[in-house]
């Protein structure tokens, strides 16, 4: 490398060396201070609690709603058939999980009167099966 390029090197670092000082934050003790002098003989307004809260005036009578115009029917239809589509939308959604819950919990009193159910009318049939066979036996056994 020759000393051109060295110069040229130079230039460039110490120029950019020089951007990043302009560019960096200032230190703490470079900080600017204030180094106006208060008088302190001078009357200086003090801020007290009262000065700093500001307390709302209590109206005697609370003012009347504003009335406001009386809806357009058109729009009034519109939101209607819109709700009534969105609702729809939700209950078409809803109601199959909504009823397969409710049959889930249904489902062991379900099959448990079922088999009640099937166990009972079991032995009604059979009872009555056994009524009519002793029935046909009295009467075979008189003829």
């Amino acid at each position: 490398m020759d000393d051109q390029d060295d110069s040229n090197l130079s230039s460039v670092v110490a120029r950019a060396d020089a951007l990043m000082q302009r560019r960096r934050q200032p230190a703490p003790e470079e900080l600017p201070v204030l180094t106006e002098v208060v008088d302190p003989d001078a009357d200086l307004p003090v801020l007290t609690l009262e000065d700093a809260i500001e307390v709302p005036q209590v109206e005697a009578e609370p003012p009347a709603p504003a009335e406001l115009p009386p809806p357009d029917p058109a729009v009034l239809n519109i939101i209607a058939h819109e709700l009534a589509r969105r609702l729809g939308e939700r209950l078409a959604a809803e109601i199959p999980v909504l009823v397969e819950a409710a049959v889930q919990s249904l489902l062991p009193e379900l099959a448990k009167e079922l088999r009640r159910g099937l166990a009972d009318t079991t032995e009604e049939a059979i009872h009555d099966f056994l009524a009519e066979r002793e029935r046909l036996a009295k009467i075979q056994r008189r003829n």
